[in-house]
């Protein structure tokens, strides 16, 4: 296991997200050799989290990294409002769910780029980011609303 830039190793060392991609591959297959505790299995996956959450905690790099995927979705949303304020209209109904699929780095990603509130360990396979429009408006005002965005990591509010 290496790091990049580890030039003065004559056979390219794999790096820690590689062995932590293979290593979650053999346990959710329950074929993770038993020379590799639990502990062992923790302790990689958390430092793997680590250097992720450290290298796009710095804001302009987890923008710069995510920001067609975050305008995607801000628009859809912003789509979403429009067409629920009847400001807009469209020929179709407009779908009311949107799925997008993505790797496990990129929930990370899109974690640090709206600056969540970051889970403690890296996202199970199968982990799902929610981001759900709501619409509130004052009882005693119905046309005065407003939009609020809320996002949940595995159903955990963020």
């Amino acid at each position: 296991i290496g790091e990049e830039g580890d030039s003065h190793i004559e056979e390219r060392p794999i790096s820690w997200i590689q062995l932590k991609e293979i290593m979650t591959c053999l346990k959710v297959r329950g074929i993770l050799p038993d020379s590799i505790t639990k502990e062992e299995y923790e302790i990689i996956s958390s430092h793997v989290a680590w250097k992720w959450f450290e290298s796009l905690s710095h804001q302009k790099l987890a923008y710069l990294a995510m920001k067609p995927f975050m305008n995607f979705i801000m628009n859809t949303l912003y789509l979403g409002q429009k067409l629920n304020e009847g400001s807009i209209s469209l020929e179709e109904e407009p779908p009311t769910l949107h799925i997008y699929s993505a790797h496990d780095s990129s929930l990370i990603g899109l974690i640090c780029a709206f600056r969540l509130q970051q889970p403690s360990h890296w996202p199970e396979y199968g982990s799902y980011l929610k981001v759900e429009l709501f619409e509130a408006h004052d009882i005693n005002d119905d046309a005065n609303k407003e939009y609020y965005v809320r996002f949940s990591l595995n159903n955990n509010v963020l």
